[in-house]
């Protein structure tokens, strides 16, 4: 697909594999991979992460303007769900759990945090436990890794696997 998008920073295949979302540092595209049309154009989002919930109805994405946020939009028409707004650096990830009940976001503020996909409340924040290993810890019905960048959760959603980066930004 041509893009007149700056770089492009992040993409996403939806689910059934009928469409792609792209991000960049002047907005977010969601296209159809059938005729190459553009569906929705989000402009003035600068992108840093998307990731579609797995029934391919939700789009969430992040990025660090015009502040830290997580924005979720409705894939059939574009429309805005809901905006989250509780991390305090930017946030570089996110990923839905297998069956979409929770949607995981990681951050420069050293935290993960779970969000109910139900009526996107907080669920728990994880704080940072190193800066530069993996550490698994057990909590209730999940574990998690994490330590500051790129996350996924495993098939059974009782893994959340974080990959670090090695620069601040």
């Amino acid at each position: 697909l041509n893009s007149p998008l700056d770089e492009i920073k992040t993409i996403a295949f939806s689910p059934d594999g009928t469409k792609i979302a792209s991000g960049a540092f002047n907005g977010l595209r969601l296209w159809s991979l059938a005729d190459e049309t553009l569906l929705q154009e989000y402009k003035d989002l600068l992108t840093d992460s998307v990731s579609f919930s797995p029934d391919g109805t939700i789009l969430a994405s992040t990025g660090f303007y015009p502040n830290w946020a997580i924005w979720l939009h409705r894939v059939s028409d574009g429309s805005l769900i809901q905006k989250l707004e509780d991390h305090t650096n930017l946030i570089y990830d996110l990923t839905f759990s297998p069956d979409g009940s929770i949607l995981a976001s990681g951050s420069l503020d050293g935290t993960v945090r779970l969000w109910s996909a139900s009526d996107w409340t907080l669920l728990e924040t994880l704080k940072e436990r190193h800066t530069h290993n993996m550490n698994a810890t057990s909590a209730p019905s999940i574990r998690r890794h994490w330590n500051g960048s790129h996350f996924r959760t495993s098939p059974s959603a009782l893994l959340l696997a974080q990959a670090m980066r090695r620069y601040p930004f």
